[in-house]
């Protein structure tokens, strides 16, 4: 399996497609974690950008974001992932 994950890499890396794979499994484990309360938009530079229904959901999201950045730092092995949080109706 490790082969397998080491060539998977490889290639990524050959085609410049590594930073978009990354981005997009960070994103990915976000919107498992969200549980409805927020939408991964973006990972870009470090930072992920998450997208609350309201301004309320906005704030307690950064009430938590010390937690939530933790969580997400160790299931994706993203040591400096920081956090932007916008409000978007669900609608857009």
């Amino acid at each position: 399996m490790d082969h397998l994950k080491t060539d998977l890499i490889k290639r990524l890396n050959q085609r410049s497609l590594a930073t978009t794979a990354t981005a997009a499994y960070v994103c990915h484990i976000a919107n498992q974690q969200a549980k409805g309360r927020f939408r991964a938009v973006s990972f870009r530079n470090g930072v992920l950008t998450l997208a609350a229904p309201t301004a309320g959901a906005a704030q307690n999201l950064r009430l938590s974001q010390s937690a939530l950045t933790t969580t997400l730092q160790e299931v994706t092995a993203q040591p400096t992932l920081r956090l932007r949080f916008i409000v978007q109706s669900s609608q857009s």
